[in-house]
């Protein structure tokens, strides 16, 4: 946090430095004004300037707009002097990368908390998300959601985005009051995942205004990265799973990578299932991702010492 003082309008805030220090009102304000700066509605100036406003508490109405458009350049530029260098504070917002048009600059949301554990909607119905990193969705949960992930956003339609987050989100199972004080409790809130209810609950997003579902598809795609890229601790043990997904292999070693298969997601299934580890194709696709992931990553190392060893 940083403190910020502006004495003649009596105002000491703390103004957040990074994500963690945002509330869920002002990480609301972010997102629906990054969207508007998506769609070309306002600049990057704008955005700073809506951005910095939200987070001091100040409001500005039109009548304040107004009285603005009256003022000289020399008058405006004195009075926003302190208010421009107040923006350079929120720099961490965004981040600027070279493409192809250029440097842009791009929403530097990288978090794996799950901001949108609970979703409302007209209906009265509670929806409910996974955990943190999404470490608590099943095999089927993630092939089906990233088959949605990368339809979005290859086109953009709604339908798929609303059908990615119906089957990450689902209704509070029906006794779960019960079923929680029980010593055999798995822990899940939500209902079981079935493949053939998400056009049902991707009925009751509907309502679910479009940046919480932005948010999602966002989020998805961090934990997606940092399950394929970082670290995870299993069993108190730094565990990482960039070996089973990884192209950038040394020179002497040729065992196929996830990246590189060609059988896709459910090719994956059934060769899984033939382990019998797991039990069949529907059994697996109920087991925890993670788990999953860990037990590819064993049987790779594996694969890699027999491979190594002389004969």
């Amino acid at each position: 946090m940083n403190t910020i003082e502006i004495p003649e309008r009596d105002i000491l805030v703390e103004l957040p430095s990074c994500w963690e220090d945002l509330n869920g009102d002002q990480f609301a304000c972010v997102v629906q004004t990054w969207l508007k700066l998506l769609d070309g509605k306002i600049n990057q100036d704008e955005f700073r300037l809506i951005i910095l406003y939200n987070f001091l508490g100040i409001k500005r109405g039109p009548f304040q707009d107004m009285k603005d458009k009256r003022l000289s350049r020399e008058q405006l530029e004195d009075k926003f002097a302190n208010v421009w260098q107040l923006t350079e504070l929120l720099g961490w917002l965004i981040r600027i990368e070279e493409t192809e048009d250029g440097p842009a600059g791009f929403l530097n949301f990288t978090e794996v908390r799950n901001w949108l554990q609970e979703l409302d909607n007209d209906g009265g119905v509670l929806i409910l998300g996974p955990s943190d990193g999404m470490i608590d969705i099943t095999f089927g949960e993630y092939r089906q959601a990233w088959k949605y992930f990368e339809a979005y956003t290859r086109n953009h339609k709604h339908a798929d985005l609303d059908r990615m987050v119906a089957t990450l989100y689902r209704p509070e199972r029906e006794n779960y009051l019960r079923l929680k004080h029980r010593p055999d409790f798995d822990g899940n809130r939500r209902e079981a995942f079935n493949p053939y209810l998400t056009d049902h609950y991707a009925e009751l997003l509907v309502q679910v205004p479009f940046w919480k579902k932005y948010v999602i598809y966002t989020w998805f795609g961090n934990c997606d990265r940092w399950i394929k890229e970082g670290e995870l601790e299993l069993d108190g043990r730094p565990l990482t799973f960039t070996p089973i997904f990884s192209k950038n292999k040394p020179l002497d070693e040729d065992v196929e990578t996830l990246d590189e298969n060609e059988l896709g997601m459910t090719g994956l299934l059934y060769l899984i299932a033939e382990s019998k580890l797991f039990g069949d194709p529907a059994q697996v696709d109920r087991t925890n991702y993670i788990d999953i992931l860990t037990a590819l990553l064993y049987w790779k190392q594996q694969s890699d010492k027999i491979k190594r060893s002389p004969l």
